[in-house]
């Protein structure tokens, strides 16, 4: 954690994540605790299932934004900007742009700087830009942001594995399904299955532990499934044999990390089947269950356009969801994939630390914290 500095930030800081997957919100929630010690305000600014990890932390307000319509957005905002002086967002340029024209600072945080098309206006013009560093992340800064004044590469967002615990259970990580092109009752529908087979392609013997967002967690309480706090996550991380996973980049890191075995599962989104096919690449990838394998026709090309390709993955998660042919294949292929994790010592995901390094958290707040200051103090 960032060492507590002799006096406290009088400027008001609100955070914020983009509600597109679970990266975004658990970035942020992984960066409170260390900017708490430095900020007399901090805020919540969010909707959707973002909340579901900050609810917990001691944030002095949370303001939820659920329910505010495109066309009200600066009405609605406006009362919430005027109690701050610094927005701080994980990925969310919509909301960036509203508060730059408010009048606040406006610090960015990026997990995907690698993957963007284009960098919008309101992200190139933040006064503080911070880029998770992956593949290709530093040549794009030195490119896209080669005249800013403050936009630095962090390591990623990846904690201290600690002492090696010993191995309980098996991890299924259903985070990282939600994005506003995929309805929830299909989400759910397509988690059921896939828990479902999950359950019988892992030995009876095994212990099961199930993660995911709280609203697919309501829907499955049935089947076990919980949203756990970042540090709970942690110690499940820990202590997990292998671990099936969706390949957002804060679960790559978490198993590259913890070292964890990994089957990563289908891609939820464009950014994730990019990313896995990244890390297969460069040869850092354990096993892999594709739409391909399990859903016959499955051609996805993640590089297209993200609404046609979200789109496509949703119709081909409806077929699993709804095909015993395809229920069938996602077991046979699950425990061919289980096995092969189960017969590794460690991850070759575990390369990407080598390569890119971890505990980026720190860094982040130490940035955020130094930029706060020079506004007060120069």
């Amino acid at each position: 954690m960032v060492r507590k500095a002799t006096r406290k930030s009088p400027l008001r800081l609100l955070l914020n994540a983009e509600p597109f997957g679970f990266g975004p919100t658990a970035a942020i929630a992984g960066f409170f605790p260390h900017l708490r010690p430095h900020f007399d305000t901090i805020g919540y600014m969010g909707k959707k299932h973002t909340l579901d990890l900050q609810k917990v932390l001691p944030y002095d307000a949370i303001h939820d934004v659920t329910h505010t319509a495109k066309e009200d957005r600066a009405e609605d905002y406006a009362p919430i900007f005027a109690q701050y002086d610094i927005l701080f967002t994980a990925m969310d340029h919509k909301i960036a742009e509203e508060a730059q024209k408010a009048g606040l600072k406006v610090f960015y945080y990026d997990a995907l700087a690698w993957y963007w098309p284009q960098i919008p206006e309101s992200v190139q013009n933040s006064d503080l830009y911070i880029a998770q560093n992956f593949f290709g992340v530093e040549e794009r800064l030195k490119t896209v942001f080669a005249r800013h004044a403050a936009a630095h590469p962090v390591p990623p967002i990846a904690p201290d594995a600690g002492p090696v615990q010993d191995k309980e259970h098996i991890l299924i990580n259903m985070g990282g399904l939600q994005n506003p092109y995929w309805p929830i009752e299909d989400v759910i529908d397509y988690a059921r299955s896939v828990i479902g087979a999950l359950r019988k392609a892992i030995p009876e013997s095994e212990k099961i532990v199930i993660a995911g967002s709280q609203a697919v967690a309501d829907a499955l309480k049935d089947e076990g499934v919980i949203t756990y706090p970042r540090k709970d996550m942690e110690d499940i991380l820990a202590r997990s044999k292998v671990a099936f996973m969706t390949p957002g980049l804060g679960n790559i890191y978490d198993a590259a990390a913890y070292n964890i075995p990994t089957v990563w599962l289908p891609p939820a989104n464009d950014s994730q089947g990019q990313q896995l096919d990244l890390i297969a690449q460069h040869k850092m990838c354990d096993a892999v269950l594709g739409w391909a394998d399990i859903v016959p026709g499955a051609s996805i090309n993640f590089s297209a356009e993200q609404p046609a390709v979200l789109a496509q993955i949703a119709a081909t998660a409806s077929q699993l969801a709804h095909n015993k042919d395809a229920q069938a294949r996602l077991l046979q292929q699950a425990r061919a994939c289980f096995e092969t994790a189960s017969n590794q010592q460690g991850s070759k995901t575990n390369n990407i630390v080598a390569r890119f390094g971890k505990g980026g958290e720190e860094d982040v707040a130490r940035l955020v914290v130094a930029q706060a200051r020079r506004y007060c103090y120069g």
